[in-house]
């Protein structure tokens, strides 16, 4: 459901939806209800389970470093700038391969 009609059905602005969504504001049990009505959810879907361990991420990744790097990726306005910051990951990403087929080929 688009943040729009979220904020229709509940009685608020597009922009309150977002500020909860980013969490710069709080939100009332009655409004957290509102919204689970409205998605047609259960509250604990929004609350982390205790038995459930989050699964680590590869290469000794720290979560940290992934939402630095998630939230620097979603302020690129242009969307030819954020294809060529996906480009320069990839190369980065791919480095550690090629440099080892080269040692393999020489």
């Amino acid at each position: 459901m688009p943040q729009d009609e979220l904020a229709h059905e509940i009685g608020v602005t597009f922009q309150q939806i977002q500020k909860y969504e980013k969490g710069h504001n709080r939100m009332a049990v009655s409004t957290l209800h509102k919204i689970c009505q409205a998605l047609a959810v259960a509250p604990e879907t929004f609350f982390p389970s205790d038995d459930v361990e989050p699964k680590p991420l590869p290469n000794g990744i720290q979560q940290e470093e992934l939402s630095r790097l998630i939230r620097s990726y979603c302020k690129i306005t242009d969307a030819q700038e954020r294809q060529r910051a996906i480009s320069i990951v990839r190369v980065y990403s791919h480095n550690g391969v090629i440099e080892n087929t080269l040692k393999r080929t020489m």
